[in-house]
C-alpha cells in the first residue's frame, strides 16, 4: 500500500480516537505483564534497587508541541477546562485563568498531567528505593515563541549540530552555543562519572 495511504488512514483513525487534550498517538504498545510493563513508571522506579543512576527531566512547557497553533484548543470553553481539569487533578482551579489564555491554561495543564507530574512520581520512587535520580527542567525558549519550551526542544543542545537543526520551528534559528556547550557538559559528565554538574534530588533549571 502507498505510504500516503497509509498516512491518510492513521490520521482518520487518530481524529476517531482522540480523546480531548490528549497528544497520544492512536497506536500503542499494549501491557502484557511480562514484556510491556501495566505501569512503567513503577517498574522503572523498582531500578533503584538494582543501582541505576538516572538523569531525568522535562520542558516547562511539553505541550506546547502539539497545542500550541490548534483551532481546537481555542475553541474550548471555560467549562470544558474546568471539567478535564477536575478530571486529571481533582482540582477544578487548575483551569482557573489566572491571566492565562486557554492555549496556556491545556498547556500548563497537559504538561503537568503528562509529563511533569509522572516524572516527579517516578523520582520520588527511586529516591525512597535509595537512588535519588539527578533532575533538570529545561526553561530556554526562543523570545516570542508560540512553541515556548516545549517538548524535544533541549535535544539540539544534546545531539547534532546546529546545521541540523537549522529548520526547526522551536528553535527560530540557531540554538545559543553557551546553552549547547553547558547541556552537553551535564549530559556527558553523567555518562562519565554520574556528575551531571548538580546534586541528585535537585532540580536544575536551564534557562539560557
Amino acid at each position: 500500500m502507498p505510504v500516503a495511504d497509509l498516512l491518510t488512514a492513521q490520521g482518520a483513525v487518530a481524529q476517531r480516537a482522540a480523546a480531548p487534550l490528549s497528544p497520544v498517538p492512536p497506536f500503542q504498545l499494549i501491557a502484557d505483564g511480562e514484556l510491556v510493563a501495566g505501569d512503567p513508571v513503577e517498574v522503572t522506579g523498582a531500578r533503584a534497587a538494582d543501582g541505576v543512576q538516572i538523569l531525568m527531566g522535562t520542558t516547562r512547557h511539553e505541550a506546547a508541541a502539539f497545542f500550541a497553533d490548534n483551532p481546537r484548543t481555542r475553541a474550548l470553553s471555560q467549562e470544558d477546562l474546568t471539567e478535564i481539569a477536575t478530571r486529571w487533578f481533582g482540582d477544578p482551579e487548575r483551569a482557573a485563568p489566572g491571566g492565562r489564555t486557554t492555549t496556556e491554561i491545556v498547556v500548563d495543564m497537559v504538561t503537568d498531567q503528562m509529563f511533569r507530574e509522572p516524572a516527579h512520581r517516578l523520582a520520588r520512587l527511586l529516591t525512597d528505593g535509595g537512588a535519588a535520580p539527578w533532575l533538570y527542567r529545561f526553561d530556554w525558549h526562543p523570545p516570542h515563541s508560540p512553541y515556548g519550551a516545549c517538548h524535544c526542544i533541549e535535544l539540539p543542545f544534546v545531539l547534532g549540530t546546529a546545521a541540523a537543526w537549522r529548520e526547526a520551528p522551536m528553535l527560530d534559528g540557531d540554538p545559543p552555543p553557551e546553552l549547547v556547550r553547558r547541556v552537553r557538559r551535564s549530559w556527558t559528565g553523567f555518562a562519565q562519572r554520574n556528575d551531571p554538574g548538580w546534586t541528585p534530588g535537585t532540580t536544575h533549571n536551564f534557562t539560557g
